[in-house]
């Protein structure tokens, strides 16, 4: 299923460094996000203060944890990625509205059109964060991630759904599983406490 967009963000080198500054993140998080909606036959407006905050939520909490990159670097590039979305979405940021005419079909795989139609928003930040992983991982040489059969299920996003509205936490769990990633279902928002993480020799550093 189609659900990376790599192409629509704006390319730009060293990006894991370019988004944790508040402009660039502004700019290119609005700009994919249209991108992406587009391809949906939707558009999206954004509230731009809380775009703002949701971004400084976001980077208090990255810093915050970033201890846990010193063990395993890529795994908390997958986690920052989570949290990043679990940020948009109980933010409720952006609002997705069907476009109309010949600007209403979609260009999405079938099962990516009915999950779109399902929760627009949901779609929308989902796949500007796998996109943005994918292209960070690719530009820091680290591994590509592989997509779970989950990620095209449609009852699969109506549990993310009602999941993120209980325990916003929770959406970093359904990131991990879209993306391949071993998820911590208790602690899900605890950088240390991931999987990738506790099934390291300790003391031993991975992916330095």
């Amino acid at each position: 299923m189609e659900l990376s967009f790599a192409k629509d963000i704006p390319e730009a080198p060293d990006l894991i460094h370019r988004v944790r500054h508040l402009g660039y993140f502004r700019q290119q998080f609005e700009a994919s996000a249209r991108a992406i909606a587009a391809r949906g036959g939707y558009r999206v407006s954004l509230d731009k203060v809380r775009l703002t905050q949701l971004f400084l939520d976001w980077h208090e909490s990255f810093l915050a944890q970033r201890a846990a990159s010193e063990i395993d670097r890529r795994d908390y590039v997958v986690f920052s990625a989570g949290t990043m979305l679990m940020h948009i979405l109980k933010s409720d940021v952006l609002v997705a509205t069907r476009l109309g005419g010949d600007n209403a079909v979609s260009k999405l795989t079938p099962e990516a059109a009915a999950i779109i139609a399902f929760w627009p928003e949901g779609f929308i930040a989902t796949s500007y964060c796998v996109s943005m992983l994918e292209t960070v991982l690719s530009q820091e040489g680290l591994e590509p991630i592989r997509l779970d059969d989950a990620i095209a299920d449609l009852r699969t996003w109506w549990s993310f759904r009602e999941n993120a509205v209980e325990d916003p936490s929770r959406i970093v769990g359904f990131f991990d599983r879209f993306v391949g990633s071993q998820p911590n279902w208790n602690m899900p928002g605890a950088a240390l406490a991931r999987p990738a993480l506790s099934s390291l020799v300790p003391g031993q550093t991975a992916l330095q």
